[in-house]
């Protein structure tokens, strides 16, 4: 039996930590290739992405993607996820949709 069975999907994810008691972390990922920025990806196990896995963009604190797992790395230009990957990012999704 999947461990979020019957959870609701969590609300206000523009809230970083409000995610957290939703997901089992698999891999964290640092990205150095910007200079003077944090940037990390978090690729975890979530209830309603079983067969992709979710992944977490946060870059200085803000997150910038929460999704499907892509393939996106965390060192992209902002736009990237916040203009061509806005469908798929729940950050602006209501995930009761799905």
């Amino acid at each position: 039996m999947f461990a979020f069975e019957n959870m609701e999907y969590p609300k206000e994810l523009h809230v970083a930590t409000n995610i957290l008691p939703y997901i089992i972390p698999v891999e964290l990922y640092i990205d150095k290739e910007m200079a003077g920025c944090c940037s990390i990806s978090v690729f975890s196990e979530c209830a309603w992405e079983p067969e992709h896995g979710l992944q977490w963009v946060v870059r200085n604190g803000r997150p910038l993607y929460v999704g499907g797992y892509d393939g996106l790395g965390s060192h992209d230009d902002a736009r990237i996820y916040l203009e061509n990957w806005r469908e798929s990012n729940y950050l602006f999704n209501n995930l009761t949709q799905l």
